[in-house]
Order: C-alpha cells, then sequence, then structure tokens
C-alpha cells in the first residue's frame, strides 16, 4: 500500500508546481542544445520543445502559495466561449488571418476604453 502524504494541499501544489517548473526547464534547454548540436533530429528537438512549451504553461496555471489556480475564476460560459472559438478558428484557418488581428484589436481597444471605478463624491450635506 501507498503511503499517503500528510501535506496540506497547498503545500503539495506548490512542490508540483516546483517540478512541473523544472522539468519544463530541462525539456527547453535540452531541446535548445540539441537543436544547436549535430546530436539531435528534428523529432527529438521538436518533441522537446513542444513538451517544455505545454509543461511551461501548465506551470503558469497552476497555484501558487499566494493566489489560486488560473481557471479558479474562469466562468462555463467564458469556456465553452473560448472552446467554441478555438474550434471554428481551426475548422476555417483562413477566417483565422483576419479574425485574430481584429480580436486583438477590439481587445486592446476594449481595455482603454472601458468604464473606470469612480468614488462618489461625499455628500456635503452631513448625515441626518
Amino acid at each position: 500500500m501507498a503511503a499517503m502524504s500528510s501535506d496540506p494541499p497547498a503545500k503539495s501544489w506548490n512542490f508540483q508546481r516546483r517540478v512541473i517548473g523544472l522539468l519544463s526547464v530541462v525539456c527547453l534547454s535540452t531541446g535548445i542544445v540539441l537543436w544547436q548540436s549535430d546530436w539531435g533530429t528534428t523529432v527529438w528537438v521538436g518533441m522537446l520543445v513542444r513538451i517544455g512549451m505545454v509543461l511551461a504553461a501548465f506551470w503558469l496555471a497552476l497555484p501558487s502559495g499566494s493566489r489560486a489556480a488560473a481557471w479558479a475564476n474562469v466562468s462555463p460560459s467564458a469556456f465553452i466561449g473560448v472552446l467554441l472559438a478555438a474550434a471554428s478558428l481551426a475548422a476555417w484557418p483562413k477566417v483565422a488571418r483576419v479574425a485574430i488581428p481584429i480580436a486583438i484589436a477590439v481587445a486592446v481597444i476594449a481595455f482603454f476604453l472601458r468604464p473606470r471605478k469612480r468614488e462618489r463624491p461625499r455628500d456635503r450635506r452631513g448625515v441626518q
């Protein structure tokens, strides 16, 4: 029987986050070294770099000691919307060439034109 860890989940996630970050760095650096040397073939270099990039993205999404996981605040409707957008762009790649720059431009414009939270002025009459 395997022994169960008595560590709280946060400490367990921190350890797993470190291991995933280390594996990501190892895969990426090994891929780069093989790419620069004569030892690696394209298959090995591509595999190591892709695995390293996926592990790096997963490392960024995992919870750290001071913040929750990246997926903790994602609503189901936003998740489904992103999945549908990715599927439609994969189905029609020619549309992606136009849609992605337009989406980036709209996101930048929306970021700067969004309404800001303003503090309301205090009531000058006083509380009665």
